[in-house]
């Protein structure tokens, strides 16, 4: 291994890149097994001592039964692939995390060794020539005019380029610009939090076997004693369970690239994450978009600096406070899976410190997501869901709101978004309407 103290410069290196500015926990875990490597450690670590002194787990903790440490591992080794790609191309140290092992690695970058051109064959010199050469005189002109050429076909790429790519992503509008300030006018790295239901899986061979979904399982912990999981244990023979979370809706799917198609255009830095792994740190960090069902958004919003006046529930929304002509209680049409209609909020928050910005699509379908996002990224509805929000606040733009949206579905597919009603925030230093024009 290198020099100690080159060791820990690296380290603090990688520590401190964008690749792993929004893990709080990739970090902690880097720290922990570059440290236990230096102290000559690494040899006799576990992952059971990982999962204690790391991911505070309890005493009882079985990594037979729950992933955390392995599943935080792999993604270590993936963000430190991703960082000597991009940040760390030119480190002169290389740190590496080999499968199958916790031991961290420090090697040298391999220097490319050029090897030496043919020599030149020696150049008599000839008498010196003067006066007009209209030879010369030719070739120079003949080179100056490639060379032109050469730099007006580059500068036409180039143009191109720029012109393809202002195309690819849609034009940000005033209303737009209005609609998202708490997220673009700070300067802080972008989360699109995706949720990851837990399946059960009962490997088989192969590794193709069967899969388990509870709706109410929240915890790894709670799998091995819900009585269908002991039951399909037994029917197959098999004792061994694991946690899988390779599931993402459709609708998440979809909302995730309408996102990236708004946002894109801006140059921001974007990251996806879990929502089971978005720590509290990484909401007071980061600008943060959240997707989901009710019972999967609900209990991030406990805490924060503005509490919602629609509340997502798991039949409908609640209207916490109805004006005339409003329902308390906008309950959905689940009666069918594919096609139907189904009610969704968008809600603009302030994040934990007030210094960074929280949205949310909320709806128990997760077609009423994409219909959410869309009425938030596409300049048809924003200018709808911007009119509304003026209307209501004397020609004055909130910059936290809630905005209730009915969706309908065809064949699994959001074919309609409709305004229903919506709530301000926070009625201090709203954005003028005139900014916006």
């Amino acid at each position: 291994m290198l020099a100690t103290e080159s060791s820990v410069g690296q380290v603090e290196r990688i520590l401190q890149s964008e690749t792993l500015h929004s893990s709080q926990a990739l970090r902690r875990l880097l720290k922990f097994l570059a440290d236990r490597a230096l102290c000559g450690e690494a040899d006799q670590l576990k992952e059971y001592t990982i999962g204690l002194d790391v991911f505070d787990k309890p005493g009882d903790y079985d990594p037979r039964k729950d992933a955390t440490v392995r599943l935080h591992v792999s993604r270590l080794r993936q963000k430190l692939a991703d960082y000597y790609r991009t940040e760390g191309q030119n480190d002169p140290i290389l740190v590496s995390l080999p499968k199958g092992h916790f031991k961290l690695v420090w090697e040298p970058r391999p220097i490319p060794i050029e090897l030496p051109s043919r020599e030149e064959p020696a150049v008599i010199p000839g008498p010196a020539k003067t006066g007009f050469n209209p030879i010369s005189l030719a070739l120079t002109i003949a080179l100056t005019c490639s060379l032109l050429i050469i730099l007006f076909l580059v500068l036409q790429l180039k143009n191109s380029r720029a012109t393809t790519s202002a195309h690819a992503f849609p034009n940000w509008t005033p209303e737009l610009e209005t609609l998202w300030q708490s997220f673009t006018g700070n300067g802080r790295p972008m989360l699109v939090a995706y949720t990851d239901p837990i399946f059960v899986a009962f490997p088989g061979p192969n590794g193709i076997g069967a899969y388990f979904r509870e709706r109410s399982l929240r915890t790894w912990a709670d799998a091995a004693r819900l009585p269908e999981v002991q039951v399909l244990e037994r029917t197959l023979g098999n004792s061994r369970i694991e946690p899988s979370f390779f599931y993402v809706s459709r609708g998440e799917v979809q909302g995730v690239f309408l996102l990236g198609k708004l946002f894109g255009s801006r140059q921001m830095q974007i990251s996806l994450v879990r929502l089971s792994q978005l720590s509290w740190q990484q909401l007071s960090d980061n600008n943060v978009v959240l997707m989901g069902t009710p019972e999967r958004l609900n209990e991030k919003l406990v805490g924060l600096p503005l509490q919602p006046k629609l509340v997502s529930e798991e039949k409908g929304i609640r209207n916490l406070s109805p004006q005339k002509g409003e329902e308390s209680f906008y309950a959905d049409d689940l009666t069918q899976t594919h096609d139907g209609e189904s009610y969704a909020v968008i809600s603009q928050f302030p994040g934990p410190l007030g210094n960074t910005g929280l949205a949310t699509f909320c709806s128990n379908r997760s077609w009423g997501d994409t219909g959410a996002v869309q009425f938030l990224t596409d300049p048809s509805f924003a200018r709808v869901a911007f009119d509304k929000l003026r209307n209501g606040s004397d020609g004055k733009i909130p910059r936290y709101f809630q905005i209730l949206v009915r969706v309908k579905f065809r064949d699994g597919v959001a074919t309609d978004m409709s305004y229903v009603l919506h709530r301000v925030l926070e009625k201090e230093q709203p954005i003028s309407a005139s900014s916006a024009n």
